[in-house]
């Protein structure tokens, strides 16, 4: 028979539990807000070419316009990248490193596929440096004589392959890293745009 006295014990017991369990559920809690508001904390790796992400998007100016952002979506690292062959060099339309296709019936919009004779070493102002989490953004108009001059509605996306990126700043990038552009020191790697961005062929 439970008296008083038990009663008493027992509501103190079940009190206590409830207030464990309480403190127990607020701490899972107040961590797992504090991982999501540090991805870092979750996220940290040693620097790689997928760091480097591109997006594409596009505008009018007054031409069709393409858009390209390079993030560098590591948390901590900063990351040092040669431009050439890439979305944001200024031949990236006429190498093929942006590509369209028709967006209706899939087929490819083909360009010159320009192959360059570059002087080496690159200069330095070819080297593009990203903080973590920075971008660069740089604007490419679609006009060029192979480009189809109607209203044609085309998929663009970019795709190729980093020549050189380095896990430092521009400035410690040295000399013979720069000529090398290859060696222990070096990332390279392919790349592709996250996603296709679909514009009209039509000037405004």
């Amino acid at each position: 028979m439970l008296t008083s006295k038990n009663v008493a014990i027992f509501a103190g017991l079940s009190a206590a539990c409830v207030t464990f369990y309480y403190l127990q559920s607020t701490t899972f809690a107040s961590n797992l807000s504090a991982d999501m508001a540090s991805p870092s904390r979750q996220q940290a790796h040693e620097p790689t070419v997928d760091d480097l992400r591109i997006f594409l998007s596009h505008t009018w100016l007054p031409v069709p316009t393409v858009k390209v952002t390079i993030q560098n979506t590591h948390p901590t690292a900063t990351l040092s990248f040669l431009t050439w062959d890439t979305p944001i060099d200024k031949s990236s339309l006429n190498t093929g490193v942006l590509q369209m296709t028709d967006a209706v019936s899939g087929e490819a919009v083909e360009g010159p596929g320009l192959k360059l004779n570059r002087l080496l070493p690159p200069p330095r102002d070819d080297v593009v440096e990203l903080a973590a989490q920075d971008v660069v953004e740089v604007e490419i108009e679609l006009k060029a004589p192979w480009i189809p001059s109607s209203n044609k509605l085309v998929k663009v996306h970019a795709e190729g392959a980093w020549r050189a990126v380095w896990t430092k700043a521009k400035d410690e990038v040295a000399d013979d890293e720069l000529n090398a552009m290859s060696g222990p020191g070096v990332l390279q790697g392919p790349f592709r745009s996250v996603r296709d961005v679909e514009l009209e062929l039509s000037e405004r």
